[in-house]
């Protein structure tokens, strides 16, 4: 079972998901 992700954990998956803009840019 997998535990869970902390907020930096949380926080660094936002921003690698997220554009430059700060718009959701999953490609």
């Amino acid at each position: 079972m997998m535990k869970a992700p902390s907020a930096e954990e949380v926080l660094a998956l936002v921003n690698a998901a997220t554009g430059p803009d700060g718009t959701l840019d999953p490609a």
